[in-house]
């Protein structure tokens, strides 16, 4: 099974409701209200890409240097104080304030974590995607 490369663009993120549906979280806030679709989306690519043996992904799962693993599951990521980090070291690469934008976090389990930043997208663009270790140290991007 192969995965495009699209989807990877856009499964990156850090996600900030207790519940899926609610979207009624206000931007700002650590984590942001879930966009459901692209949540499952990111989770989805993320789950095919640690465990996957195709030639595909393991080339691009090197390039990210994420180490694979047999069986594996995504998780959203909505506590506060893992928000705050990851709101923090998206911040430090960016050349302006990211205090007001959505951002969905995703945890990969020993690889690290996954932010997505919805809003830093241009229109119709897939967003970016940001990947740091467990000690948030920057260890890579996606952007469209």
């Amino acid at each position: 099974m192969s995965i495009p490369l699209a989807p990877i663009l856009v499964a990156f993120g850090v996600l900030g409701s207790a519940h899926p549906g609610d979207v009624s979280r206000t931007v700002g806030e650590p984590c942001s209200a879930i966009d459901s679709v692209a949540v499952a989306q990111t989770m989805a690519f993320f789950d095919t890409l640690v465990t996957s043996q195709e030639p595909a992904q393991t080339s691009l799962r090197r390039s990210l240097d994420l180490s694979q693993m047999a069986q594996f599951t995504t998780h959203i990521v909505i506590d506060s104080i893992t928000c705050q980090a990851a709101r923090r070291a998206v911040s430090s690469h960016l050349p302006e304030p990211f205090e007001r934008s959505r951002l969905w976090v995703y945890e990969l389990g020993p690889n690290g974590y996954a932010v997505e930043a919805p809003d830093l997208a241009p229109p119709g663009r897939p967003s970016p995607l940001f990947l740091f270790d467990r000690h948030w140290r920057y260890e890579n991007s996606l952007e469209p």
